[in-house]
């Protein structure tokens, strides 16, 4: 699966996400300028276009945002959760907050 995240207006650069490496073949480069990301999900890896529209591995001297996110981008283990999947930190979080609130929740009957 493919989503497109952002289109830099008036530019062809555009940000990707994907699920798995395979899945950036699908990615039209005819409209994809040099500069265009795509965040793959599976490796944790970020790739760059360069201007032969060949994607190589982006490194922090080469990506400047991502995602609309500038300088030192980190993502979250929530941000690169797939499938409606979410991290254990935040399910902790989630779980604290039921439990705080579970008696009004019951007394709504949620």
């Amino acid at each position: 699966m493919i989503q497109i995240v952002k289109n830099k207006e008036g530019t062809k650069i555009k940000e990707f996400i994907c699920d798995k490496k395979t899945d950036m073949v699908n990615i039209d480069l005819r409209v994809c300028g040099m500069g265009t990301t795509c965040f793959v999900i599976e490796e944790d890896t970020i790739y760059i276009l360069n201007s032969k529209k060949e994607w190589v591995v982006a490194t922090k001297e080469n990506v400047t945002s991502l995602n609309g996110m500038t300088g030192a981008v980190t993502l979250s283990t929530a941000t690169t959760s797939v499938d409606g999947l979410m991290s254990s930190t935040d399910k902790s979080r989630l779980d604290a907050l039921y439990a705080d609130y579970s008696s009004a929740l019951t007394a709504l009957g949620v």
